[in-house]
């Protein structure tokens, strides 16, 4: 079970720290970091990338922002660069937040993920997209 558990791990890579074997839930060095060592399991990591405080994230910052550098603690991990997320990434422009492929199922941009979808948000039933539009809603080709 162990060894079923570290193999599953092996491949995540923790959008904390950026290193692979774990989960950001599971991060080590941001748990450590915000409570002081103690470690404690299911701990809420999080950092905000305005500002850099582990106590809260960017929605809920209250710096202000500085429109030549709006996100000065973001960790990019496409380019492994700092100052941007994935979606921003100049080297991810086609891309966008799908850095491995993929799209939005409702109506195939990359610019958003499905769940923050105009089509999502106003209850459309079904996709625009042509291709995805060929699938019912249990995605059985039709």
């Amino acid at each position: 079970r162990l060894k079923t558990i570290a193999d599953r791990n092996s491949g995540t890579i923790c959008f904390a720290c950026r290193e692979t074997g774990h989960a950001a839930r599971d991060c080590p060095t941001t748990r450590n970091a915000a409570k002081g060592d103690s470690g404690a399991p299911g701990a809420v990591v999080g950092i905000c990338y305005r500002c850099g405080s582990s106590t809260h994230t960017l929605s809920r910052c209250k710096e202000r922002v500085d429109p030549g550098d709006p996100m000065p603690f973001a960790s990019c991990f496409v380019c492994s660069g700092k100052g941007h997320l994935a979606s921003g990434c100049p080297q991810n422009k086609e891309r966008g937040v799908y850095p491995n492929g993929g799209c939005c199922k409702l109506c195939g941009k990359t610019t958003h993920l499905a769940r923050d979808c105009d089509l999502h948000k106003k209850g459309a039933l079904y996709t625009t997209h042509p291709i995805l539009n060929m699938f019912n809603s249990r995605g059985l080709f039709l």
